[in-house]
């Protein structure tokens, strides 16, 4: 249970990391402090979209940089099962920035 409410408080973080600071290095003009809060509001509901146990993958994966054999063991899942997950995760949050119009990039794996 804490560590949901961990995960979700650093989803408020989200603006300056991963995700939403690939992007706004990506954007053409430096972005203003207002459109920085907008993306990063964005990519919050994206995120927000997935299921508690795909955003959890994501954020031990990616933002943690657990390896896929740590994120299984830690949620005790076969190994390949949670690879399938992540991929599965990645294409829906990939699918959700893309209809809150956030570009059309590859999500990484």
């Amino acid at each position: 249970a804490k560590r949901a409410v961990d995960r979700e408080q650093q989803l408020s973080d989200l603006a300056m990391t991963g995700i939403a600071s690939r992007m706004l290095t990506s954007m053409p003009s430096p972005a203003s402090e207002a459109s920085r809060r907008e993306l990063a509001e964005k990519v919050r509901d994206c995120l927000g979209q997935l299921t508690e146990l795909d955003r959890e993958i994501i954020f031990l994966r990616y933002f943690d940089g657990l390896k896929n054999a740590e994120v299984a063991e830690l949620l005790q899942q076969n190994p390949e099962t949670t690879k399938k997950r992540l991929t599965r995760a990645l294409l829906k949050l990939q699918r959700f920035l893309a209809a809150a119009g956030l570009g059309n990039f590859e999500a990484e794996r």
